[in-house]
């Protein structure tokens, strides 16, 4: 083989390893493009799907808190009306209790026919079983109907509230013990013409008072915790979708403790200026200190 055929020959081999070459590196060069489309690609249905979910999880956040909303907004109103029905009528029952001799006297001139010492002694026991039956107690059933419905729908959600699961049980826990405190004083109240008489001119005004005011002091405090919770489930399920948490309650009295993750704990308001509010409306009010 001569010379030139030799170099002829090296010539064909370099140009076609050139060739080789170039195709090669097109190829990489299109299996990298391929890569980082499919990369991107995925990364981009990553990202979409992500969005979906959280887009789902924040609405399904909002229906759950909207359903807790509309629980709690029917069971704060019926604790409202449980606790504006808490006194008994005491002097409503007075007041029909007229003298006798003093309606005598009047003759016609009384606004109601002359009723004998017993008749009005029998009203104003009327009176008290009225409100005993027709709104103490129905007014507790009432409340006791809507916990249930809140406390059950607590219970369906358990999974996106999971968080506050240790709340959640000791709420169950006041919540139980609140309502012993009720049902001890309603008992209280049930029996009291029993064990202290049917005249009710002889009874202890305190004493039935403060059976009332007992039941009032339990569900201003279950409704209290209920608040707290609402709080928690705001937090869980809302604030991480819209960028707001609200605040955990604070209280004036070392008493008093707030429902929390933690469960009850302790937490003082250290605002001096809210502290001096409370303060100067307590004796406004005549509040005890």
């Amino acid at each position: 083989m001569d010379e030139d055929t030799v170099t002829s020959t090296q010539a064909v081999v370099i140009e076609t390893l050139e060739v080789v070459t170039k195709d090669s590196w097109a190829l990489y060069g299109l299996i990298v493009t391929i890569i980082l489309a499919a990369t991107g690609w995925g990364i981009s249905v990553w990202l979409q799907q992500r969005s979906i979910n959280m887009q789902m999880r924040a609405q399904i956040g909002y229906d759950i808190y909207s359903q807790l909303v509309q629980a709690h907004k029917e069971l704060q109103d019926t604790i409202a009306a449980l606790n504006a029905s808490t006194s008994a009528p005491l002097i409503l029952m007075s007041a029909k209790m007229v003298p006798y001799e003093v309606q005598l006297n009047l003759g016609s001139q009384a606004r109601m026919p002359a009723l004998s010492e017993d008749g009005c002694v029998h009203k104003g026991s009327v009176k008290y079983t009225e409100w005993l039956y027709d709104e103490l107690f129905a007014k507790y059933s009432l409340y006791q109907e809507k916990l249930s419905a809140f406390m059950y729908l607590t219970e369906d959600w358990t999974a996106p509230l999971a968080s506050a699961e240790k709340a959640v049980e000791v709420l169950r826990q006041e919540l139980s013990r609140l309502n012993a405190i009720m049902s001890v004083r309603k008992e209280e109240l049930q029996n009291y013409s029993r064990n202290h008489g049917d005249d009710w001119r002889k009874w202890d005004n305190e004493d039935v008072y403060a059976h009332g005011r007992a039941i009032s002091d339990a569900a201003v405090l279950a409704s209290c915790y209920i608040g707290d919770l609402m709080v928690l489930a705001h937090n869980e399920l809302l604030a991480p979708y819209y960028g707001y948490e609200r605040g955990v309650r604070k209280t004036l009295d070392d008493g008093f403790q707030v429902l929390t993750k933690d469960g009850l704990v302790t937490r003082i308001e250290d605002d001096p200026k809210i502290r001096a509010w409370a303060e100067e409306i307590n004796k406004q009010s005549n509040f005890p200190q």
